[in-house]
């Protein structure tokens, strides 16, 4: 009767125990919010969020103000002036317009004359090409930004896989634990049973045997729990945790999902071989440019000095064609000087320039290109195209490989859990079976004890497979970003 009450005693033991054990995701959550390498993950995280943010403020238009003051400069025949310029500019977000304009105004400290010079310019390139450069920014952009949370999301999954690594390596160092103390628990029995029932002498090769066997597991016993005091250590600086072991493991989830696109590491490449491609057009518009260039501009000045009044207006235009390996340009002035009387002039002047090279004019540059080194270069970018092609064939076989993987191992995973799962109902069933005998009298106490034994090795198995499971799925997701 007493044995009885020490069989149902245990069980309660065990269950209380369990209560005190921690969930995984609570493990998890604690490792993130202790790790410092989790929070540079985080910082990391939030660098590329804001690099992304600076790529987007790039396109945006560009407005200034500025103002410059002369408080006092000496001028022949009126003295000491002050000077006052504020200006103002525009330029368009694809940087191809800009407008600028400034209202200048002087006086002297006598009070005896004054000058205002007002002016205001605008210009524009049209590019007559057919090739947008935003295009290359707009693909850069999209790859950055893809990155960025494609990183983040495998330093996350990552980290939990390692977090599940680690406790599983401390279950399987309990599991050995229990299994070495059970071996040591029955080789000692056997020795005691040997001595006092005589069947080996101490002289005997079966005693001595028996004695080495044991030194040897307690030897291994010292070592294993060395073993298990370090790695609890580890987990404690990495979760934060005490160990007190581990009772809910949610199922891994090992669907896979597999897309004719690829995953990010795909699409990445392919982007890549847009941008490749945009840059040899970018390249090819370069070296045959169709460009026009259109300014025009217009200031004035007015001036009151000694009672009398004079002006002055000029307006100008500058056009600039560009286009193969040649340039012609034509500027035009008209100035018209007023003043009181027959004094007023009209002065118009026209400029007409024209270029001629043997290469052409880099856009980026301004600089001559020769056609041997724009061919070299052209082979150049058509081997960018080529090579990026290659690599993102090389990332679909890759993906495609992987997934074939991830499904031999997830039917390898599925087809152990479902082994696991039949061992511990036979084996729960073997234990129910032993603790009946045992209160029949037909079996021993060492005969639960054993079926116990081997029911709580196989769930030690369940836990650590489900784990293997379940950081299985973070590389699973890791492969589907």
């Amino acid at each position: 009767m007493a044995r009885k009450k020490l069989l149902v005693f245990c069980f309660l033991l065990a269950a209380s125990l369990s209560l005190y054990s921690e969930s995984l995701d609570k493990i998890i959550s604690s490792a993130k919010e202790n790790s410092p390498s989790y929070k540079n993950t985080q910082i990391t995280y939030q660098d590329g969020l804001i690099d992304l943010s600076k790529l987007e403020k790039e396109d945006e238009p560009l407005l200034s103000v500025a103002a410059s003051v002369i408080p006092i400069t000496k001028v022949e025949e009126i003295g000491d002036v002050m000077a006052i310029t504020p200006e103002a500019s525009y330029t368009t977000a694809d940087r191809k317009t800009n407008i600028t304009a400034s209202i200048g105004y002087s006086m002297d400290y006598k009070n005896t004359s004054r000058e205002y010079s007002p002016s205001l310019s605008a210009s524009h390139s049209f590019d007559f090409s057919g090739y947008d450069s935003d295009t290359i920014k707009d693909l850069n952009y999209a790859i950055s930004k893809l990155r960025t949370e494609v990183a983040h999301s495998e330093a996350e999954y990552k980290f939990e896989e390692t977090v599940i690594n680690t406790v599983s390596a401390l279950l399987s160092s309990l599991k050995s634990l229990d299994q070495i103390d059970k071996n040591l628990s029955d080789a000692k029995t056997n020795l005691d049973n040997a001595k006092s029932l005589k069947t080996v002498s101490e002289d005997s090769y079966t005693y001595k045997n028996i004695v080495n066997t044991i030194e040897s597991l307690e030897n291994s016993k010292r070592a294993l729990e060395q073993r298990y005091a370090d790695a609890k250590a580890n987990y404690k600086v990495f979760t934060g945790l005490d160990w007190d072991g581990l009772d809910d493991i949610a199922q891994p989830n090992l669907s896979l999902n597999v897309l004719t696109n690829g995953n990010s590491n795909v699409i990445i490449k392919s982007l890549e071989i847009q941008v490749a491609e945009e840059e040899y057009a970018n390249f090819v518009a370069e070296q045959s440019p169709n460009t026009l260039y259109v300014k025009g501009d217009a200031s004035g000045k007015y001036t009151e000095a000694n009672g009398k009044d004079s002006g002055k207006i000029e307006v100008g235009g500058t056009l600039s064609y560009n286009a193969n390996n040649w340039t012609i340009s034509a500027k035009h002035t008209s100035t018209w000087n007023l003043a009181e009387g027959s004094s007023s002039s009209y002065s118009p002047s026209l400029k007409i320039y024209g270029k001629w090279t043997n290469g052409t004019i880099n856009q980026s540059t301004g600089s001559d290109m020769s056609s041997t080194r724009d061919s070299l270069e052209l082979q150049k970018k058509q081997n960018a195209i080529l090579s990026a092609k290659n690599d993102y064939i090389a990332a679909m076989t890759s993906y495609s490989q992987s997934a074939q993987d991830y499904s031999v191992q997830i039917m390898e995973w599925n087809y152990s859990k479902s082994e696991i799962d039949s061992k511990i109902t036979y084996l729960e069933s073997v234990l129910d079976n032993k603790i009946a005998l045992f209160n029949a009298g037909l079996a021993t106490e060492k005969d639960v004890d054993d079926a116990r034994f081997e029911l709580d090795q196989a769930r030690y198995d369940l836990k650590i497979t489900l784990l293997k499971g379940l950081a299985l799925e973070r590389e699973i997701r890791i492969f589907a970003l």
